[in-house]
């Protein structure tokens, strides 16, 4: 057993900072996210560099991470999926942020449960979000991906009385979308 299996199989819980590599070995990296995702009931933080070559570790965690509390995600556009349905059956998760620079990419969430939330996208989807996380203490709102004229004619206002602790918007039009 290796020093690192080792460490794995004595934790009561995981906190996983895994970031893939281009540049790196696919297979030591496959050969780790393999090793980690035997542990998946163990997760309670993922925080994840995604790549191409470990996108399958999502497949096989779908559906499967009742202890995972906090998850951070980041890509960039050549290695981007096209959609992430893997953690919308989570039922601890409580903290989400994702990160990518060029092309937003769907990711389903248990939004009504999230009580942290740090996300860019395009202003419509934070607006369908806010709507339904009640939950949410903090929100850091990152407007990208639109063009200014778009999401500034905003009809519709979102309430968010409920958030106890901070919001953090990047654009200043977006305070028009808020009462």
């Amino acid at each position: 057993m290796s020093p690192i299996e080792a460490q794995i199989h004595r934790a009561r819980s995981l906190k996983i900072h895994f970031h893939g590599s281009k540049e790196a070995d696919s297979r030591a990296q496959i050969q780790m996210s393999q090793l980690l995702a035997q542990h998946f009931s163990r997760w309670e933080e993922l925080c994840l560099g995604l790549t191409s070559n470990i996108l399958p570790l999502l497949i096989t965690i779908h559906g499967r991470l009742a202890s995972l509390e906090r998850l951070w995600i980041q890509w960039n556009d050549s290695e981007r999926p096209d959609s992430l349905d893997c953690f919308w059956a989570a039922p601890s998760l409580v903290d989400f942020g994702a990160i990518h620079e060029d092309h937003f990419v769907p990711i389903w969430l248990p939004i009504h449960q999230l009580t942290r939330l740090e996300l860019n996208a395009p202003w419509e989807t934070h607006k369908g979000i806010l709507k339904l996380a009640h939950s949410l203490i903090q929100v850091h709102i990152e407007i990208e991906f639109d063009d200014d004229e778009l999401w500034l004619d905003t009809d519709e206002l979102v309430n968010l009385s409920h958030l106890r602790r901070r919001l953090y918007v990047t654009h200043p039009g977006a305070f028009q979308g808020f009462p």
